[in-house]
């Protein structure tokens, strides 16, 4: 219990006469249990029509072990990954640990795989860049350190900058680490049926309707109100859709 000693409101707790019934002044402290890995993205805002999207991205990570947030570029696919991952974060859910990279600057596997290994070194690991000949090393260490959560998220941004043939190869060593103790999601505008799996769910990112979009660009570029009127035409909602969608 955290108590004032000062009495700063003109009343006073009652006194106790037995000093272990005694409340004690104190501070305040978290007895919860941290992650140990912690990495959580800036939240994006104004975060305008997705919160449907966001429920149910958070229901399929409750029923699958890897969600795509799949759609054409431009339409909000890392706004709300980003967004759901500090949800999850700030909340403890996945008590072992969030960790959310961003793969705009990763085009090959190894690449992947080594930056994945940097986020998950340990406090006493002397972590070293490897060379291509280790890679099935990297990659088994890597497997094994994942194996070892039992309630742990990896969300992972922008993998269509992988390079065609390490596209393909990253999304099926997801498919092969993806548990029920360890959640994946990722973002993409490709989808390859051919790694679709029970495990396996997709939220389609749909375009945002027309005064969505209209919302969306006078949360960004705040105008004056007598601004403001000249977009609430019909025919200038559908212009600004075109720019927005």
């Amino acid at each position: 219990m955290l108590l004032t000693n000062k009495d700063t409101h003109g009343e006073k707790c009652p006194e106790q006469k037995d000093d272990r019934l005694r409340p004690q002044q104190g501070i305040l402290k978290q007895v919860g249990i941290e992650s140990k890995y912690l990495f959580l993205p800036n939240k994006v805002s104004p975060f305008v029509s997705r919160n449907l999207d966001m429920f149910e991205v958070l229901k399929l990570l409750t029923e699958k072990n890897i969600v795509q947030i799949y759609g054409l570029p431009g339409l909000g696919k890392s706004c709300l990954l980003k967004n759901v991952t500090c949800f999850l974060g700030e909340r403890d859910i996945y008590r072992d640990g969030v960790i959310y990279i961003d793969f705009h600057q990763v085009p090959t596997f190894e690449e992947a795989i080594e930056v994945m290994n940097a986020y998950l070194k340990e406090d006493d690991e002397n972590y070293q860049s490897f060379n291509q000949e280790e890679i099935i090393n990297e990659v088994e260490l890597l497997k094994n350190k994942l194996s070892r959560f039992r309630k742990f998220l990896l969300a992972i941004d922008n993998i269509d900058h992988l390079q065609k043939d390490n596209h393909e190869q990253f999304l099926q060593f997801l498919f092969g680490i993806s548990t029920p103790s360890l959640k994946i999601m990722f973002t993409s505008s490709k989808f390859s049926p051919n790694v679709f799996n029970e495990g396996f769910a997709v939220k389609k990112i749909q375009k945002l309707k027309k005064y969505d979009s209209v919302d969306l660009f006078m949360k960004k570029i705040p105008l004056a109100d007598g601004d403001k009127q000249q977009f609430l035409d019909f025919e200038n909602v559908q212009e600004l859709h075109k720019v927005t969608q």
